[in-house]
């Protein structure tokens, strides 16, 4: 059998800009739209990301670091993201070295969604 992650489900205290989050910074576009700010359904590359508003009183509360990662073919491509996030408004952190070879980041999106931005790197770009 194989089995592919074909979808997400993320909830949010904010659907409206955690959808443009992903629109403008992931190239997301949107299949879906349900109330106001209730449910967004997004798709990129034949994945579904689904986005739903938060209705409790203190808003998501996901466990520990849980997070959505954003696997980058380069550093240059993750540094290129960097910018694009501050441009974006977002305070993103500069990239280190994280775990032996993984180079990135992580930033909080809209709505409370903690992103990670990284690639892995070779042993001569570590060395470099």
């Amino acid at each position: 059998m194989n089995t592919l992650l074909n979808h997400i489900n993320l909830i949010t205290t904010d659907v409206p800009a955690l959808s443009h989050f992903f629109q403008a910074i992931f190239h997301f576009r949107v299949l879906t739209v349900r109330g106001k700010d209730e449910l967004t359904v997004l798709e990129r590359e034949g994945f579904i990301l689904t986005l739903m508003l938060d209705k409790t009183v203190d808003g998501p509360t996901y466990p520990g670091i849980f997070h959505i990662g954003f696997l980058q073919a380069t550093r240059a491509e993750v540094l290129e993201l960097l910018h694009q996030l501050r441009a974006y408004g977002l305070d993103a952190p500069e990239p280190k070295l994280r775990s032996g070879n993984r180079f990135g980041f992580f930033v909080t999106a809209p709505g409370g969604i903690l992103v990670e931005i990284g690639t892995m790197l070779s042993a001569t770009e570590i060395a470099a």
